[in-house]
């Protein structure tokens, strides 16, 4: 779209920007990398990443992407889904396994936040489609979903982006979004087992009430000796006993006392 080029064009040049301010930083004293220069490339990369994602796969375009804005030794990880590459190539082919598991997938930016003390960027997507297989195992397959990514861009001195991680939003008031509660709920003890899934709940249950916390811990009766053997299922036993009151998570002490 127009507003989408507009973007990506303001977003090349305050990457042009970061590149001349660091060149003139190199040669003084005490010269840094102006915000709003890298605010401007980091919105003019989260905008184009959102065009692709809502467009069909173009392996020219991605590369083009990749290559004029990430540094040479650029990280991707989407830890949901346990993702990771390294180099520009490697996440080209992970953009391909993405539009062809979720060709339906339409985004849209909520927000942009820079983060203090460093270059850094985080923005808030809007996400609405399905998938084709469990590329993001949260949710069904063949069952339209909505909710909001949060992709972090950390830049290095010279305004290439050197590292993307990728993860699901669960930011209060986590009730208003009872669908993704239902789906962590049913897959909970399968998430648990995998690492990025463990990570998954444990963010859920930091800022999810009482109530939804307590759905998320029941879904572990039954299957405490399972998860406390587990290196990832186990932190989420240990997110459940810190989040609720004793009472509430009486199971797990009685299922180790059943197997002492």
């Amino acid at each position: 779209t127009g507003a989408a080029g507009a973007e990506r064009a303001v977003g090349r040049q305050g990457a042009d920007e970061l590149r001349r301010q660091a060149a003139a930083r190199d040669c003084s004293a005490d010269g840094g990398l102006v915000l709003e220069a890298l605010q401007a490339a980091a919105e003019g990369m989260f905008a184009a990443i959102v065009e692709h994602a809502n467009k069909p796969f173009s392996p020219e375009a991605i590369s083009d992407m990749l290559e004029e804005g990430t540094a040479s030794d650029f990280h991707y990880e989407w830890q949901d889904c346990d993702r990771e590459s390294h180099g520009s190539h490697c996440t080209a082919d992970l953009w391909r396994e993405f539009k062809e598991l979720a060709p339906d997938v339409r985004c849209q930016i909520q927000r942009v936040t820079m983060k203090e003390g460093g270059f850094a960027a985080r923005a808030y997507i809007d996400f609405e489609g399905s998938q084709t297989q469990p590329f993001l195992p949260i949710f069904p397959v063949n069952t339209r979903v909505r909710g909001v990514i949060c992709s972090e861009l950390e830049f290095d001195g010279h305004g290439q982006v050197r590292k993307e991680s990728m993860h699901l939003c669960f930011e209060a008031p986590f009730e208003a979004h009872p669908i993704v509660i239902d789906f962590l709920a049913q897959s909970a003890t399968q998430l648990a087992l995998r690492e990025g899934g463990s990570r998954m709940l444990q963010r859920a249950m930091e800022v999810a009430g009482h109530e939804e916390c307590v759905t998320l811990c029941r879904q572990f009766r039954g299957h405490v000796w399972e998860a406390s053997a587990s290196p990832h299922a186990n932190f989420v036993l240990q997110k459940c006993v810190e989040k609720l009151p004793p009472h509430e998570v009486l199971f797990v002490a009685e299922e180790f006392k059943g197997r002492a």
